[in-house]
């Protein structure tokens, strides 16, 4: 099971669940910590989107980071609990882990370079410098 320990609610059904099991004699659990995606990575995510939105004409980097992380994720389904119906949610990058954050930035270079021509440099990379200085403002 998954829970997410910032958000009070899963807190506690995380306690509730630990609990029965301690109360049901379980003898042995593993807990592992998921470490959430860095300031870089993020940073980095959303230098590359604005030069994305530059290279196929979008005005809007905000727009631009939907379609991006749709095209690439997809989306998800969650139930209402309003209307009790299953709706279509984004992915929330600041939730993702470094791992998955990492897959997102490896998806995302090759996919706007191979479908669209489009060069996404890392810190490391040539060219990176102009980007940051184009982007950033």
């Amino acid at each position: 099971m998954r829970y997410n320990l910032s958000d009070e609610r899963q807190a506690g059904k995380a306690r509730t669940y630990l609990a029965s099991l301690i109360k049901k004699g379980a003898t042995s659990v593993e807990i592992t910590e998921k470490r959430r995606r860095t300031l870089t990575q993020n940073g980095l995510f959303h230098l590359w989107v604005k030069c994305f939105a530059d290279c196929i004409g979008e005005s809007s980097a905000e727009r631009c980071k939907v379609w991006v992380k749709r095209a690439l994720l997809g989306q998800h389904e969650e139930i209402n609990p309003l209307t009790n119906e299953p709706e279509l949610f984004d992915y929330e990058t600041h939730l993702f882990s470094v791992e998955q954050m990492n897959d997102l930035l490896t998806k995302f270079k090759a996919w706007a370079l191979t479908e669209f021509e489009c060069r996404l440099p890392e810190p490391d990379e040539l060219g990176f410098e102009q980007m940051f200085d184009t982007y950033i403002e």
